[in-house]
C-alpha cells in the first residue's frame, strides 16, 4: 500500500470485506513522506473491500480497494 504521510509516526491499516470480516490489521510505522507498506491479502476473498489508516491523533482515511485473487 502506498501513502503519504506528513511526519513520523504509526498508523493501524485494516482491511474488511464486504461483509465487514477483517482480512488484515497491523500496526506500521511510517515515515515523513512517500510511504510503501506490506500488506498481506493473498488469502483474501476477490471482490471490493475498504482499507482504513487510523494515526494517533484519531484522524482515519478509508479507501475503497479492489481485491482480484485468482
Amino acid at each position: 500500500i502506498a501513502l503519504q504521510a506528513l511526519r513520523e509516526e504509526e498508523a493501524q491499516i485494516t482491511v474488511v470485506d464486504a461483509v465487514g470480516k477483517t482480512v488484515f490489521s497491523d500496526i506500521m510505522g511510517v515515515r515523513a513522506g512517500e510511504n510503501s507498506l506490506p500488506v498481506q491479502l493473498d488469502t483474501a476473498a476477490s471482490g471490493m473491500h475498504q482499507i482504513s489508516l487510523r494515526w494517533p491523533d484519531g484522524l482515519v482515511q478509508t479507501k475503497n480497494l479492489m481485491i482480484s485473487n485468482k
